[in-house]
């Protein structure tokens, strides 16, 4: 009896032999049996299977290359976002000292300017 379709068939009228029609009646041996018809679909099915498993097992390999891919840039990313923030933490300190300088420069200035006018006035006054 075919397995796709389940009819029976004469054993002539399918040619098999009486060696493998007994191999078939076996049933401690699996082995599969379909009818000439069945056999045709079955083997084109079983191609198509393969290539889409070929195709699958390709995709497979590609996602991981892509995952491996991103996780790279992902850790890149994340070692920019630590030098990122080192930097902006060194500008703000950067940016407070400069602030604190010119802070000092205009101290200085007006005491210069203070002192000028003093020595102005003591020069006068002499």
């Amino acid at each position: 009896m075919c397995e796709i379709c389940f009819i029976w068939f004469h054993i002539k009228c399918q040619n098999i032999i009486v060696d493998l029609y007994n191999a078939l009646s076996d049933s401690s041996i699996a082995i599969h049996w379909y009818c000439d018809r069945c056999n045709r679909v079955a083997s084109g099915f079983v191609a198509s299977i393969t290539a889409w498993t070929r195709r699958q097992d390709a995709v497979e390999i590609t996602m991981k290359q892509v995952e491996e891919s991103v996780a790279a840039i992902d850790a890149k990313n994340l070692q920019s976002n630590v030098q990122m923030s080192t930097l902006s933490a060194d500008s703000k300190q950067t940016q407070n000292t400069v602030d604190g300088l010119t802070s000092d420069i205009k101290k200085l200035s007006r005491i210069r300017q203070n002192r000028k006018e003093k020595n102005q006035r003591y020069c006068e006054g002499t």
